[in-house]
């Protein structure tokens, strides 16, 4: 905790976790659980468009986890991860993005609020 490898392995992991959830998302949307497709779909027509602005954060440089909804600053803790994205948290997600956006927008997501890293 605190060293260079604590904060390297720190970032790793909240990139793989972060691309594993948006993957689960996607399959959420597409096969929801059974007798749970009305909440499923009004969670994620709900928040769609932050899981996609924090998309565009981290694409752009934000760290993973470092993402903080606009007008929601107070909620929670601030994330402790200071290092970029990796190339390669980057290129997986850029592919993936497109797919996200397209599950959100089959299920009538609203669109992407501004982006905020702090």
């Amino acid at each position: 905790m605190g060293s260079e490898e604590g904060e390297r392995n720190t970032s790793q992991y909240n990139e793989a976790a972060f691309l594993a959830s948006a993957k689960t998302m996607m399959y959420l949307l597409r096969r929801p659980p059974k007798h749970c497709a009305p909440l499923v779909k009004a969670h994620f027509r709900r928040r769609g468009g932050v899981v996609l602005a924090a998309c565009a954060a981290y694409l752009e440089g934000c760290p993973v986890g470092a993402y903080v909804v606009p007008g929601e600053e107070k909620r929670g803790p601030k994330s402790s991860n200071t290092c970029p994205p990796s190339g390669g948290f980057k290129l997986m997600l850029a592919k993936l993005v497109p797919k996200l956006r397209a599950a959100f927008e089959e299920n009538d997501t609203d669109q992407p609020a501004i982006t905020v890293c702090l």
